[in-house]
C-alpha cells in the first residue's frame, strides 16, 4: 500500500513535490518519479513557464517543454477550480502582426496540450499579446529573451 506525501520545496517558492511513501514492509515504489506541482497560488499571480521551448519564429512546441507543462497539467488536476489564462509574448523584432499570431497561436499550443490530457475548456483561457507587454525593455538581446515568454494567470481557484 502506498500513501502520497505532499513536500514543499525550500528552494524554490513556486514548486511543491509528491514523495511516495511506502505503508506496507516490501512495499515498491512507484516507477515514475513523483511529480510537482506549482503552490501558493493566488489569483492575479503571473507565472513564467521558463521552460516551455518552441522553434524560432514557430509555434511548433519542443518535447523539452513537456515536463513543465507537465507540472502545469498536474497542478491543473490538482487544484479542481483553478482556471487559468494562457499567454504568450514575443520581442518586437520582425513584423508586428506576424508576432500577435505567434503570440496567439504558441498560447492555442499549450491550451491543446492541456486540453487533450483531460482539462475542460471552460478551465482554460488563451491569449497572444505579441510584443504589448514587454517583460523588459527591448534595448538588447538579453532582454528581447525575456520578453519572448509563456505564462499563464491565475484567474480562479
Amino acid at each position: 500500500m502506498e500513501e502520497v506525501l505532499l513536500v514543499p520545496c525550500d528552494t524554490c517558492a513556486n514548486y511543491e513535490h509528491l514523495a511516495w511513501m511506502e505503508k506496507a514492509v516490501g512495499a515498491k515504489p512507484p516507477a515514475e518519479k513523483p511529480d510537482s506541482v506549482f503552490r501558493n497560488l493566488k489569483v492575479n499571480d503571473k507565472i513564467r513557464l521558463d521552460n516551455v521551448y518552441f522553434d524560432q519564429s514557430s509555434y511548433v512546441l519542443r518535447k523539452e517543454s513537456y515536463p513543465q507543462l507537465d507540472k502545469l497539467l498536474n497542478t491543473l488536476n490538482r487544484y479542481p477550480k483553478l482556471v487559468i489564462e494562457i499567454a504568450g509574448h514575443t520581442d518586437n523584432v520582425g513584423d508586428r502582426r506576424l508576432n500577435q499570431s505567434l503570440s496567439e497561436n504558441r498560447a492555442r499550443v499549450i491550451a491543446n496540450y492541456l486540453l487533450q490530457r483531460g482539462i475542460v475548456e471552460n478551465r482554460l483561457q488563451f491569449q497572444g499579446y505579441g510584443d504589448t507587454r514587454p517583460a523588459a525593455p527591448n534595448d538588447n538581446e538579453a532582454n528581447k529573451k525575456l520578453n519572448r515568454r509563456v505564462e499563464f494567470t491565475v484567474l480562479k481557484l
